[in-house]
């Protein structure tokens, strides 16, 4: 709840996640992910949105794992 009342409002956004693994040898393995989010306008015009001149609320990440074993 608001300082001004209750507040109910709903946001469409998407959500893409890919990745690959490589062998480096017969017990080393690499690994990366990359993921995208986005909800357009989900941040409105007051508050930290309107400090940083942002309204999308999503981002990108990226992940590297190293795998040692069978």
């Amino acid at each position: 709840m608001s300082a001004t009342g209750d507040v109910r409002q709903g946001h469409l956004g998407a959500h893409l996640v890919g990745g690959a693994e490589y062998r480096v040898n017969q017990f080393l393995w690499l690994a990366g992910e990359v993921q995208w989010s986005s909800v357009p306008d989900a941040l409105g015009q007051v508050g930290i949105g309107q400090t940083f001149g942002e309204s999308n609320l999503g981002g990108t990440t990226f992940r590297v794992k190293v795998f040692v074993g069978r």
